[in-house]
């Protein structure tokens, strides 16, 4: 879909004030339109839920956020979670076949 590569993640730090470290981060879905520049989701996702698009972005978000983790994996940050939103129609039984595995090394 030629949407997907045009889709970005940011990601917002989760910070542990009374320990002072980041615990986490959330991924933010922007779509960085050809002609209209950086569009936020609630600009962009009412107009591709309808059309059944969603389920394909939503699984380009879990692949691209785990991709992310996967590379954040060498700084070892203990803990850390990842917040990822998805559509309420994206889960289902079959919900965890869409969440590719992270393979953590110890050390």
């Amino acid at each position: 879909m030629v949407v997907c590569g045009q889709l970005k993640l940011h990601y917002q730090p989760i910070v542990d004030l009374p320990r002072d470290k980041i615990a986490g981060a959330e991924a933010l879905v922007r779509w960085r339109h050809p002609s209209l520049g950086l569009l936020l989701p609630g600009q962009f996702l009412p107009g591709v839920e309808s059309p059944g698009l969603m389920p394909e972005i939503g699984t380009w978000l879990l692949h691209e956020a785990c991709r992310q983790m996967h590379d954040w994996l060498p700084l070892q940050w203990r803990p850390f979670r990842l917040a990822v939103n998805v559509s309420a129609g994206q889960v289902g039984a079959d919900f965890d076949g869409q969440v590719p595995p992270i393979i953590w090394r110890s050390g």
